[in-house]
């Protein structure tokens, strides 16, 4: 008896499955294409965030290495000065 009721509800259900089937294809083609655009648009995000990164990095290092040769000839400008400055003697 209690075999038949299950076949019974299973019938059934599969009865309502099949004619939801139709609206649920759609949905989940939509849902589907929902979650696509969303991967695609995230695959941009991030490569946009390491071009910026990449970009940035370069510009640090182009500024750092600047920064260090004017570092130097300041050095070297200041060495020669005080070489061909003469010095004057104490009283």
């Amino acid at each position: 008896e209690r075999a038949c009721e299950l076949q019974a509800e299973l019938e059934r259900r599969a009865e309502t499955w099949s004619l939801a089937a139709p609206g649920k294809v759609g949905l989940m083609r939509q849902m589907l294409h929902e979650q696509q655009e969303e991967l695609a648009e995230a695959r941009r995000f991030s490569a946009a965030c390491k071009l910026v990164t990449a970009v940035g990095r370069r510009d640090t290092l182009s500024l750092s290495t600047a920064l260090g040769a004017w570092r130097r000839a300041c050095l070297l400008a200041r060495e020669a000065d005080l070489r061909h400055t003469p010095r004057l003697a104490k009283p």
